[in-house]
């Protein structure tokens, strides 16, 4: 308690215990004498307003007293005494760690929104309502979006702009998006699909992960995340066309494509090419054998294909010909070249 000038005529042992001196050394004192500084000149000014104002005022108040800061809830109120002498009380709540709190909070929130609108994933999140909550800036970008379009908004009317399909195209029913798959309880890993914008050329392929987080007993939310995966599913399609073109080559081709290994000393068949079987009777797994293939070749030109092999290790390269036996009994001549750093090929002659 002060009186009108500001100066304590009373305070109680949990003051002494806060400001670390004896309630009878502050009595007579001002505030500004044991706590100087702006927060005793604006801790002042309030007491003064409530005189002023003969009404209670609400305030939060730091003060550092012996090098310790506080924070502290105070309402004030005025009051007189019976001779009609005004004085101000107060009480104050000491609210340091609970500011401290709030603050680191409030950093790591932020910390975390920093982390989460700097995703290059995008990353939506819903309740368990099917509202949006959230949607970083990723998802308006994989999704072509305009920042002023308001998308927080109930999840169905997304069905209106965009349209989901599978791999092979079947369109799914909005039940079966990502995110209501994800509120229906199952838990998506990297489980890709077609993304198409109605009446518009724009499609996407992308891949969905995502789960229900839950944060109190009771409290849950369900999220996404987005990542784009066009440009590997068109590669994908490419290099499946190009082994498809290369397999019809193959097929209607005299030429048989096989590769070896140098491992140590020895030659290690790695790969042959299917056609070998249309060729010569023999499947593919019957040739992957060294010394098997060897077999196949005329006793009498053995020597000369063997001269050959050595011929492309030590020179780089090689072109022989010789009889191999089909599976059936018969003869073919093949001419066998050999580049030793890539596939060599074998083509049948006659």
């Amino acid at each position: 308690m002060k009186d009108a000038s500001g100066r304590y005529i009373y305070a109680n042992p949990a003051w002494s215990d806060a400001f670390g001196m004896e309630r009878q050394e502050a009595i007579g004192k001002t505030i500004v004498d044991f706590a100087p500084g702006p927060s005793a000149i604006r801790i002042t000014e309030a007491e003064q307003e409530v005189l002023r104002r003969n009404q209670p005022i609400e305030t939060i108040d730091e003060t550092n007293s012996g090098g310790k800061k506080r924070i502290w809830s105070s309402i004030r109120f005025p009051f007189r005494s019976p001779s009609g002498e005004p004085f101000v009380g107060g009480i104050a709540v000491d609210i340091t760690a609970r500011t401290q709190a709030e603050a680191a909070l409030r950093a790591s929130e932020a910390q975390f929104e920093v982390v989460i609108e700097n995703l290059e994933e995008g990353l939506v999140i819903a309740d368990t309502a099917g509202n949006i909550r959230h949607l970083n800036p990723a998802v308006l970008r994989l999704l072509g979006l305009s920042r002023s379009e308001d998308w927080r908004r109930a999840m169905s009317l997304f069905p209106e702009t965009f349209e989901l399909a599978t791999l092979n195209g079947t369109v799914l029913p909005f039940e079966q998006w990502p995110i209501n798959r994800i509120l229906a309880g199952e838990t998506l890993n990297n489980v890709e699909q077609r993304v198409r914008r109605k009446g518009e050329p724009w499609e996407r392929f992308f891949s969905f992960t995502g789960a229900i987080a839950r944060y109190s007993d009771d409290q849950s939310l369900a999220f996404v995340t987005i990542n784009d995966v066009t440009e590997r599913r068109r590669a994908e399609d490419q290099l499946r066309e190009a082994h498809a073109q290369l397999r019809e080559f193959l097929d209607h081709s005299p030429a048989v494509l096989y590769a070896l290994k140098i491992d140590e000393e020895r030659i290690v068949p790695r790969l042959v090419s299917e056609n070998i079987t249309r060729l010569l009777g023999y499947e593919k797994e019957e040739t992957l054998s060294m010394a098997r293939w060897t077999e196949q070749i005329h006793p009498e030109d053995r020597a000369r294909a063997e001269a050959g092999m050595s011929e492309a290790l030590s020179r780089g390269t090689s072109r022989t010909e010789y009889r191999v036996r089909h599976k059936g009994g018969s003869y073919s001549w093949v001419e066998d070249t050999r580049p030793a750093s890539r596939a060599a090929t074998t083509t049948l002659c006659s």
